[in-house]
C-alpha cells in the first residue's frame, strides 16, 4: 500500500474546491505473469468552505495556527557604524503543522544611504510520523553606504491563533543607525583616484609614443615611395651595342 499526503493552505476566504486527480499506474494480476495491466484511480472532488477571522478582513495574507513563535537575531546589534559596515538580520518563523513556505515574505523595504540585500529563504521542514513543524529562516544584510543617520522601519506580522480563536500580532522594532565617515575608505578613496591619475596619465604617454610612431612610419614609407618616383623618371646609361674601338698607342 501507498500513501500520499497533500497538505492544504487556504490563502482567501470563500468557497473552495480542490479538483479530482487521477493517478494511472501498473499491477500484475499473478506475480508470475511477464505482462503488466495498465489502470487508473480518480478521486472525488473535496468541497469546503474558508472563513475569515473577524477583524482580519483589511489583512493581506493570514497564518492560521498554533504556537507561532518569531525569532529576531542582529549580527552585529546596530546603532553606531562607519562607512562600509554591515549588519546582518537573521528572522525564524516556526510553527506546528504549518510549511515554511506559508510564512509571508519579510518585508524590507528600501532605505536611500543603505544598501539592502538578500538570500533566498531557508526551508527547514521536519516531518516525525506525519506531524509537520514547518520553519523558515530569511537572513537580510544592511550595508551603511555614506554617512548619516538612518532608520530601519518597524514591522508588524499578524496572525490568527487557532487554540485562543484570537488575532495576535507579532511587532519588530523600528531601529535607527548612526553612520559616521570611514577614513579608511577615504584614504582608499583617493588611492583608487591616483591609480586612476596615474592610469589616464600612462595611457596617454602611449598614446601620444604610438602617435609618434605612426607618424615617423608613415613619414617613412612616403620618402620611400618618392625615391622610387624619381629613380623612375631618372636617364638610364646602358652600355653600347657597337662599342668604338679603342687605338692602342706604339
Amino acid at each position: 500500500m501507498q500513501r500520499h499526503e497533500l497538505s492544504v493552505f487556504p490563502q482567501r476566504a470563500g468557497e473552495q474546491t480542490i479538483p479530482p486527480l487521477t493517478v494511472r499506474f501498473q499491477y500484475k494480476r499473478n506475480p508470475l505473469d511477464h505482462d503488466s495491466v495498465s489502470s487508473s484511480v480518480t478521486t472525488t472532488p473535496v468541497h469546503f468552505t474558508v472563513k475569515l477571522p473577524p477583524g482580519a478582513e483589511k489583512l493581506g495574507t493570514l497564518i492560521s495556527a498554533r504556537d507561532l513563535k518569531v525569532s529576531e537575531v542582529w549580527a552585529p546589534e546596530p546603532s553606531k557604524a562607519k562607512t562600509g559596515d554591515a549588519f546582518v538580520r537573521t528572522i525564524t518563523f516556526t510553527a506546528p503543522d504549518v510549511p515554511a513556505m506559508a510564512f509571508p515574505v519579510f518585508p524590507t523595504g528600501k532605505i536611500d544611504g543603505v544598501g539592502i540585500y538578500t538570500k533566498p529563504p531557508e526551508i527547514l521542514d521536519e516531518t516525525n510520523r506525519g506531524n509537520l513543524s514547518g520553519k523558515r529562516r530569511d537572513a537580510i544584510t544592511y550595508v551603511c553606504q555614506r554617512a548619516g543617520q538612518f532608520v530601519i522601519p518597524a514591522a508588524r506580522l499578524t496572525w490568527f491563533d487557532l487554540d485562543a480563536q484570537r488575532l495576535r500580532t507579532i511587532d519588530f522594532p523600528a531601529r535607527t543607525i548612526t553612520v559616521a565617515p570611514n577614513p579608511a575608505m577615504g584614504t582608499a578613496a583617493s588611492a583608487n583616484e591616483r591609480t586612476t591619475d596615474w592610469r589616464r596619465i600612462a595611457l596617454v604617454s602611449l598614446g601620444s609614443t604610438l602617435g609618434i610612431f605612426a607618424l615617423s612610419f608613415l613619414f617613412w614609407k612616403t620618402r620611400v615611395f618618392w625615391r622610387r618616383v624619381i629613380n623612375a623618371f631618372r636617364p638610364v646609361h646602358l652600355a653600347p651595342l657597337n662599342p668604338v674601338p679603342q687605338l692602342k698607342s706604339r
